[in-house]
């Protein structure tokens, strides 16, 4: 008889046992900055290895590792893409940045180093299952060369003709970022400014996220409006209107249609609002996870890092990343098949939102003084309506409304349109609650309307006596951008 026996494979053990230690490191900073003075001091470090361990357990019995952080295979590409995530992840680690360490034993140099490398194990994990999510995912088909160009010169002229007719004087949003974009480039590009980038994004509302790209820029070109424009145009606008190209790809001149179609994006970046690049997130967001022929977990991979991104971008687009999530759970209903998209999607944005941005889920979400924050800001729902029409037009409202019906009837698009049905009620339905809407909370409500209007578009027959019909009305909503 063959006798079996349990082979003790020590590396293996020694890799979880270290995981362990240090991850438990960075859980006890976390819990501590959290649960200091509510439960006793001795109970959060227990409770920092127990939940580490059932979650290190859980993870080991659904192999985790094996299914989802070997983007590249048990190789020395994947080892070095750990490493180099690592590094960063340690070095810009800003746990210690939620609570204030004082005389506390928290604050000893051991403790600092298990939650630095807990941080930087955690970063890594992170980007090795985008990776890994991005190579499952595949190549996305992208536009013609010729029509992104054609799009980056014309908004670009665009900027111009704004730049030189306009004489605003620029206050409040239109101008923080634009201020804190010129304070950073006017400081030393090292380490210290990456830390400071990175510990604004745990700690403020206008964190430095999106002003450190521009600041890169405004070096070299210097800090005047004209180059933050453009920058803000070149780095935040265009992504946003590559996504709706590839929503529009599978109609003739789609792309272009949604992009004249929607001016109220360009001209929120030009008025100053660095926000049009979370609104870019979340096109991306539906692209990628209504594309039902590539790999569910994928998908959700990667969906749920860009809702996570949305919202450490802009705060107030959490109201984008909760409505999509039940937006999305509610859609399960209509295509059960593609169920393992959700949890996947759920537990990275989950687990990303409290590693980035803990400090905001849990002092403004889970305590509701998000409610109390921003209440002054509610001047009724007649506000909303007259905003809503004014920059997305109520004939487009209606047409992207009679859009999302009509592909809900249709059983090969009833996934998607019930996501794109749910989620914009969902987030009004949300953010009219805290506060009524300003120019840029709009965007929240960008990006299920470009998929209803691409999807319509896509149904729309060939037949030239139809097809001016949507040219017509994407050039009327262009040109009446332009009137006084």
């Amino acid at each position: 008889m063959k006798r079996h026996t349990a082979l003790f494979r020590p590396l293996p053990c020694l890799a979880w046992g270290g995981a362990w230690v240090c991850l438990s490191g960075l859980t006890l900073v976390r819990l501590w900055a959290l649960l200091y003075g509510r439960l006793p001091s001795l109970a959060i470090p227990a409770l920092a290895v127990l939940l580490t361990g059932v979650t290190l357990l859980v993870g080991w019995r659904l192999e985790i590792p094996r299914r989802f952080l070997l983007p590249f295979g048990p190789t020395w590409k994947t080892a070095l893409a750990a490493a180099l995530a690592f590094v960063p992840g340690m070095a810009l680690d800003t746990s210690y940045q939620l609570f204030t360490v004082g005389d506390m034993a928290i604050g000893g140099t051991l403790f600092r180093l298990l939650c630095g490398a807990g941080s930087g194990l955690f970063f890594a994990c992170v980007v090795l299952a985008l990776l890994w999510a991005g190579r499952s995912f595949g190549r996305l088909p992208m536009p013609r060369g010729t029509a992104v160009l054609a799009v980056a010169l014309v908004v670009n002229v665009i900027t111009a003709l704004y730049c030189n007719g306009t004489a605003t004087v620029y206050y409040w949003d239109t101008n923080i970022y634009w201020s804190s974009s010129t304070m950073l480039a006017g400081q030393h590009l090292g380490l210290s400014q990456l830390r400071l980038v990175a510990e604004s994004v745990i700690t403020q509302e206008y964190n430095y996220l999106l002003s450190f790209p521009l600041s890169l820029v405004m070096r070299v070109l210097g800090t005047n409006r004209y180059v933050f424009l453009f920058a803000t145009v070149n780095l935040y606008v265009l992504p946003a209107l590559l996504g709706m190209l590839v929503l529009g790809r599978r109609s003739k001149y789609g792309g272009i249609l949604l992009c004249c179609a929607t001016p109220m994006l360009l001209y929120t970046a030009l008025t100053g609002f660095v926000d049009v690049a979370a609104a870019g997130a979340g096109i991306w967001a539906f692209v990628i996870y209504t594309d039902e022929s590539r790999p569910q977990a994928a998908r959700g991979i990667l969906t749920g890092g860009l809702l996570t991104l949305v919202f450490l971008l802009r705060r107030y687009f959490f109201f984008f990343t909760v409505s999509f999530g039940i937006a999305a759970f509610l859609a399960l209903l209509v295509r059960r098949s593609q169920w393992k998209s959700f949890p996947t999607m759920a537990v990275t944005g989950v687990g990303f939102s409290l590693f980035f941005g803990q400090s905001f889920v849990v002092s403004q979400v889970l305590s509701a003084n998000y409610a109390d924050t921003y209440s002054a800001y509610d001047q009724g729902r007649w506000i909303d309506l007259v905003m809503l029409c004014r920059y997305y037009g109520y004939i487009m409202m209606a047409v992207a409304l009679v859009c999302a019906v009509f592909l809900l009837l249709r059983s090969e698009s009833r996934y998607g349109a019930l996501l794109c049905l749910c989620q914009p009620v969902l987030c009004l339905f949300l953010f009219t609650r805290i506060q009524s809407h300003g120019q840029q909370h709009l965007l929240l409500y960008l990006p299920a309307f470009c998929f209803a209007l691409a999807g319509g578009m896509e149904l729309l027959p060939e037949r030239r006596a139809v097809r001016w019909v949507p040219w017509a009305l994407a050039l009327c909503t262009l040109g009446s951008s332009f009137l006084p």
